[in-house]
């Protein structure tokens, strides 16, 4: 009976330790597939991280990209307008300019020719006493040398017949 009892024991010690052994292989197998799976897991997380960073610095950078394009428009948009701005200032500030040349030209030139026709005028009605006075001195003397003549003459007979 020791022997059997042995053999038993010895058999049901094999049989345990064949169990243990096959429980700690496919243990180890389970924590190996779960180390396995948890690597490729974490991979695929860290893969799909760097996808999703690298999309948001895209993403990033088109829209700076996009904000410095609508910015340099914007800026040029403005500088233009500005320019156009001071362009036409200028154009209004030349043509006002100009307007104010033309009318101070024509004011001028009004001016000149007012004052040649009052000159002229000034010379005419001058021209005109001076031939006045001119004739009527020449008659008064004409006049004074007929008055003359006919006292010199009233004299010549007034001696004429006292003698």
């Amino acid at each position: 009976m020791d022997k059997e009892w042995t053999r038993n024991i010895q058999g049901i010690y094999k049989e345990y330790t064949r169990n243990i052994q096959g429980i700690y292989k496919e243990y180890t197998r389970n924590i190996q597939g779960i180390y396995k799976e948890y690597t490729r897991n974490i991979q695929g997380i860290y893969k799909e991280y760097t996808r999703n960073i690298q999309g948001i610095y895209k993403e990033y950078t088109r829209n700076i990209q996009g904000i410095y394009k609508e910015y340099t428009r914007n800026i040029q948009g403005i500088y233009k307008e500005y320019t156009r701005n001071i362009q036409g200032i200028y154009k209004e500030y030349t043509r006002n300019i100009q307007g104010i040349y033309k009318e101070y030209t024509r004011n001028i030139q009004g001016i000149y020719k007012e004052y040649t026709r009052n000159t002229q005028g000034i010379y005419k009605e001058y021209t005109r006493n001076i031939q006045g006075i001119y004739k009527e001195y020449t008659r008064n003397g004409q006049g004074m040398d007929k008055e003359w003549t006919r006292n010199i003459q009233g004299m010549n007979k007034e001696w004429t017949r006292n003698e």
